[in-house]
């Protein structure tokens, strides 16, 4: 499939490099069969790239109609690689793809080395025939940079890229000149998926050199908009030792947010490092279990500017995992909300895993269920619901106000300067039943709960020194508590055991345990 006039060029067939100029732009295809630079901007139909590299240099950009063929020949193997501000296709969003593996056997790979403020429109179409490497991946794009400069990385924007090769092709981000390179989407330009995968394909985002994961969207002029990321019925995975961070690159703060729907078992997070959320890009949850989790990765990062553009979970009615949650912007400005009528939960600690909650927001219709063995320290100023199935929930450094109490197993503790508030709790929401008192971790109170007829005080400090009937005060207050004689039929544990017969007491606010007598009579 050669066009005529390009087989007679001699600038391309004779040359060992060929650069091609502004005259040969009306062109209606272009078959490259030696290592060829572009340095201006041409248009073609076709593009066909045979066993070679094709580069697209400094200022250089090529458009096409309708694809670009990479590799155009079974058993071959070709490049299109980028340099400085090299382009490829239309501002507007063409249609017209790269495919890679049309030809049994045949390999074809794109390389980028771009800089700030350089924006790079693909279309990717992997085929069923695209050749594996010895590492058992489709290598078909690796991304390299230089240093960002001006507050701007380099950018890759992405229309849609489909996998038919029922295969994983992988996506190298390479740190070696830099890690600022990002996948980006134009909201504006496009509402179709990011990622589309037939039901055996995979793709594997890979961080490596130091280089981060980074998915981002828009320039400052784009709209408010919501699309998925991965749409059939393949599968993402974000691995390496990195980051994965979505970022919204819009200037404009709280007026272009940004959504990415992420749903079930699609996504595999085996990456080491956090999810971060950025900027005023929300993350939208549309099954459970979506969100990252497990021993294998990190917690969830909330980083919000202060301009207004706020990081956003968005549970949407469902039920997820993570290994905990970090507003890491002075002033808490990230947000966990919940879109849908139906009740959203947010579970943490699983995997018997201690972990964080530092929150700035968390809107009604938000259950955060502790589970596990592990320790939960929070860091929040509202919670609409808390749910406690094991471990410990430790709120810490804050006045936590709780709308909903349920302890399935799972103690409360305060450390010291914090409280735990109950008072705005629905009557027979406020009811505590399971406190935990820490090693270091004492000195802060209950307020406003109703303390259950029975209940359980685990000491995880030394059994108390009073010798005969005598009591140790522990720095544990209890403020306008409801039935406070109760505590005294509670059973204390000390570091998970019975405590040799020790019992509690609340006197002048404080809690206060002490040894009990068994008193034998004789005649």
């Amino acid at each position: 499939m050669k066009n005529t006039r390009m087989q007679n060029a001699a600038a391309i067939v004779a040359a060992a490099v060929a650069t091609f100029s502004a005259w040969q732009a009306k062109a209606d295809n272009l078959t490259v069969e030696t290592y060829t630079t572009i340095n201006s901007t041409v248009t073609y139909d076709y593009v066909y790239v045979s066993n070679t590299t094709l580069r697209i240099a400094n200022g250089g950009k090529l458009k096409y109609n309708n694809e670009l063929v990479l590799p155009s020949a079974a058993n071959t193997e070709s490049t299109l690689y980028f340099t400085g501000t090299g382009n490829i296709n239309n501002d507007d969003y063409s249609s017209a793809p790269i495919v890679i593996g049309r030809f049994a056997n045949s390999k074809g790979r794109i390389n980028t080395n771009i800089g700030a403020n350089d924006y790079n429109i693909m279309n990717v179409t992997i085929g069923g025939n695209a050749k594996k490497d010895s590492s058992g991946y489709i290598d078909f794009l690796r991304i390299g940079n230089g240093p960002m400069s001006g507050g701007h990385p380099g950018r890759i924007y992405v229309n849609r890229w489909m996998n038919y090769a029922g295969d994983v092709a992988r996506v190298r981000f390479d740190g070696e000149n830099g890690a600022y390179s990002t996948i980006a989407t134009k909201p504006s330009k496009s509402t179709l998926p990011l990622l589309w995968a037939d039901a055996k394909a995979t793709y594997a985002f890979e961080g490596v050199n130091g280089a981060n994961i980074i998915f981002g969207s828009g320039s400052w002029w784009d709209s408010p908009t919501s699309k998925n990321f991965l749409t059939g019925s393949g599968k993402v995975r974000m691995q390496g030792d990195c980051d994965v961070i979505f970022h919204n690159h819009n200037a404009n703060g709280a007026n272009y947010g940004f959504e990415f729907r992420v749903s079930t078992n699609q996504l595999i997070w085996a990456h080491t490092g956090a999810t971060i959320v950025s900027n005023n890009f929300t993350i939208k949850t549309t099954a459970d279990y979506a969100l990252p989790n497990g021993p294998q990765t990190g917690r969830i990062e909330l980083k919000g500017l202060s301009n207004g553009a706020l990081p956003v979970i968005d549970l949407c009615g469902t039920t997820q995992i993570a290994n905990g949650i970090y507003d890491a912007t002075p002033g808490s400005k990230g947000a966990i909300t919940n879109s849908s009528e139906t009740a959203a939960t947010l579970v943490l600690g699983a995997h018997d895993q201690n972990c964080d909650l530092k929150i700035g927001r968390v809107f009604p219709g938000v259950t955060i269920k502790k589970t596990g063995s592990g320790v939960l320290t929070v860091v929040a100023s509202s919670l609409p619901a808390v749910n406690t199935t094991g471990g410990s929930f430790m709120i810490s450094g804050s006045n936590l106000s709780c709308g909903s109490l349920t302890q399935d197993g799972g103690a409360v503790g305060v450390v010291s300067g914090a409280t735990f508030d109950l008072s705005g709790a629905a009557a027979g929401s406020d009811v505590l039943s399971h406190i935990a008192v820490t090693d270091g971790a004492g000195g802060g109170t209950f307020r406003g709960a109703t303390l259950a007829a029975s209940g359980v005080i685990d000491l995880s400090t030394a059994t108390p020194t009073a010798e005969g009937f005598g009591e140790d005060t522990l720095a544990v207050s209890f403020a306008n508590c409801a039935n406070p004689e109760n505590i005294q039929n509670w059973t204390v544990r000390v570091n998970g055991a019975g405590g040799n017969s020790l019992g509690a007491k609340i006197s002048g606010g404080n809690l206060r345990i002490g040894k009990t007598a068994t008193v034998i009579m004789m005649r």
